[in-house]
């Protein structure tokens, strides 16, 4: 799941189980990928604005607490400049759903 679950929300509770019910829909002892963008509170298409929710790693990974062998990974912001701006980086969080 990439930039999915902090994205379609300003809502931490919302991000929480959005989470949990991506790896609720895995089944156990399943591999896991996914992508957040860290500190972001919104982006804008267009002229549409959509919030989001501005996650740390530290939230990451109470949300996923419930996964075994889960590892974070910070991805900085390239030196070249940011991809878009308002974030601070990437999280990537791989994992394996726990087995029971």
């Amino acid at each position: 799941m990439m930039f999915v679950a902090e994205s379609i929300t300003g809502d931490m509770s919302e991000f929480r189980l959005a989470i949990k019910n991506f790896l609720g829909s895995l089944k156990p002892g399943a591999p896991f990928a996914m992508a957040f963008m860290a500190g972001s509170e919104g982006y804008s298409v267009a002229d549409k604005w959509f919030p989001s929710v501005p996650v740390g790693r530290r939230d990451v990974a109470e949300a996923i607490a419930e996964a075994v062998d889960a590892e974070l990974v910070d991805i900085p912001i390239p030196d070249e400049g940011p991809l878009r701006e308002g974030y601070e980086g990437m999280i990537l969080a791989l994992g394996t759903k726990a087995l029971t």
